[in-house]
């Protein structure tokens, strides 16, 4: 379990267990893995998907930077330069998408949620991450100043931190994101939502079911959906 590494863990090394315990929860929710067809949006470092790929899952991905796609191709998985508002697949065949911490980059994630519906089949599954505003690390790279507001918060963090610049900036590669709200865009877009829990603490789930506790303590949330089947 990820939280056995403490709160004085790095990202990198809660990174590969946080996959593990993503992969598991993804089988236990009813995804035979093993020749399943699975796109990843955002390859990043593509842990999950290379965990997927690992055992036995069909796995492609794609990344709108080429640093990370050039890194994920050097892993050996099939990778694409593409947006997630605009999936490089075919309607209705996936099995499974995958989503790490990509939906606080998206200025409108309803659009990328449209998409996984049109290209997972009935009965498909959606995993999702992503690091929530009122969690201490909303603001990314200038947390805790996010806290102020985005715009105010970002301003005082350049000022205090002497920095010309963040590599997230609000409204420009960072979007104040929050649970309750991106749940009712989820299923405003047709999914069942089958679980929601925190990522790297993934037995404090009932923390999720809270809605103003959430927000705050949830650090990095995690979401399970699914496409209704036909019947």
């Amino acid at each position: 379990m990820v939280a056995t590494k403490g709160t004085s863990a790095t990202y990198r090394e809660l990174l590969p267990e946080a996959s593990r315990d993503s992969v598991d929860w993804i089988a236990r929710k009813g995804l035979q893995i093993e020749g399943a067809r699975v796109l990843e949006v955002g390859c990043g470092r593509a842990s999950t998907a290379l965990l997927l790929q690992e055992q036995g899952a069909r796995v492609a991905t794609f990344d709108i930077g080429l640093p990370a796609v050039h890194h994920a191709r050097a892993d050996g998985l099939r990778v694409f330069l593409g947006d997630a508002n605009a999936m490089p697949s075919k309607d209705g065949i996936l099995d499974l998408i995958v989503s790490v911490n990509v939906v606080c980059h998206l200025a409108n994630p309803r659009v990328f949620f449209d998409e996984a519906l049109r290209v997972l089949r009935p009965g498909g599954l959606v995993y999702i991450t992503w690091t929530n505003w009122l969690s201490p690390h909303g603001g990314h790279d200038f947390a805790p100043y996010h806290y102020l507001g985005p715009r105010r918060g970002y301003r005082v963090a350049l000022r205090m931190k002497r920095k010309e610049r963040f590599v997230q900036v609000p409204y420009d590669s960072l979007w104040p994101n929050h649970i309750g709200p991106t749940l009712g865009k989820m299923r405003e877009a047709g999914f069942h939502v089958l679980d929601v829990r925190p990522r790297y603490y993934p037995s404090l789930s009932l923390i999720c079911r809270v809605p103003l506790v959430r927000e705050f303590l949830t650090w990095n949330c995690q979401v399970l959906l699914q496409k209704p089947s036909r019947d």
